[in-house]
């Protein structure tokens, strides 16, 4: 057999092995999918909503019947819905803006901030969090406890109204203000798993073969504390989205003229006290109600799934 018959046969043996390792990953995803259908159902609901709600607010732009920050020619200040005349007729606000458009466009906003803001808390307080528990005992494991115990003796809430009067309401500062909460809560749930898994056998290998602390650090030690990782940023997001809403309610957050789920709550409620009429208060806080739902459920399941311990516990 010639040399150029050897390597095409060759290079087709690697293509076939390659096109088998692919299948093979294919055929585990879909086994773990279906096993996650069969044993959590609650789950699977939960994921299904958070789905559904990533699906409109990342088409919000062509979700909404209009733009939810124009004021029609021919609009009516609080109209009440309108079923009869199609599904999407909610209704409009204190302005005649339509109602179904801005909650739609405060899907996209409060998950935006809430997901960002989820996003780079978490992700700060699980780096801490591996950092402390490597070098627990020392003197920055001492002094990064103590900071992080006065972080969380402080109320979420005062904390983001503090430093939303002090630095003054924008989406910025929200998304600062509720990612600072979980940067705390992040450090000391892995901290305390990272203490366990810092004594593990392969640990001390990779020290005796010399392996440096970065080494060790984001190959040996982050891989497994990942899942909690995964727990913590699916668990933190109703929060988030409940401290975003809240932020709002308070007339701490966006502007006035950003449709946020919080800012359309507190418009409805104004109203709903004032001048009975309660549908500008009810849509947007039943989207909040069900997207924290949502994620809650998924977030319990996912733990469940990837913590060992929690396994078929329920």
């Amino acid at each position: 057999m010639s040399q150029s018959n050897i390597s095409a046969a060759q290079m087709s043996q690697d293509q076939i092995s390659a096109e088998l390792r692919r299948h093979s990953k294919v055929v585990r995803l879909r086994r773990s999918l279906a096993r996650f259908v069969r044993t959590q159902p609650m789950g699977t609901l939960g994921a299904v909503v958070c789905i559904f709600l990533l699906l409109v607010a990342g088409f919000a732009d062509w979700i909404q019947v209009m733009d939810p920050k124009i004021i029609p020619d021919n609009s009516i200040p609080y109209q009440g819905p309108q079923f009869g005349d199609s599904w999407y007729n909610w209704g409009s606000d204190y302005l005649g803006r339509d109602v179904f458009s801005r909650v739609v466009a405060g899907a996209q906003l409060s998950l935006v901030v809430s997901f960002t803001a989820n996003f780079w808390g978490t992700t700060l307080g699980i780096v801490w969090g591996i950092f402390q528990g490597y070098w627990g005992g020392t003197w920055f494991d001492t002094i990064s406890q103590r900071f992080v115990e006065a972080l969380l003796t402080i109320p979420a809430l005062i904390m983001a109204l503090t430093i939303m009067a002090v630095l003054g309401p924008s989406l910025q500062n929200i998304i600062f203000a509720i990612g600072l909460r979980y940067v705390g809560s992040g450090a000391r749930t892995v901290r305390s798993s990272v203490l366990s898994v810092r004594e593990n056998v392969y640990v001390d290998a990779a020290k005796a073969i010399g392996a440096s602390n970065k080494r060790i650090l984001f190959l040996h030690i982050f891989p497994q504390v990942f899942s909690i990782y995964l727990i913590l940023l699916s668990l933190h997001v109703g929060g988030a989205i409940l401290a975003e809403s809240s932020l709002s309610f308070l007339g701490m957050g966006a502007g006035p003229d950003e449709a946020t789920w919080g800012g359309l709550v507190t418009q409805g409620t104004q109203q709903a006290l004032y001048g009975g009429i309660p549908w500008l208060a009810i849509f947007p806080g039943t989207a909040i109600a069900l997207t924290v739902y949502g994620f809650n459920l998924f977030g319990d399941a996912l733990r469940d799934t990837l913590d060992p311990r929690l396994r078929g516990s329920r």
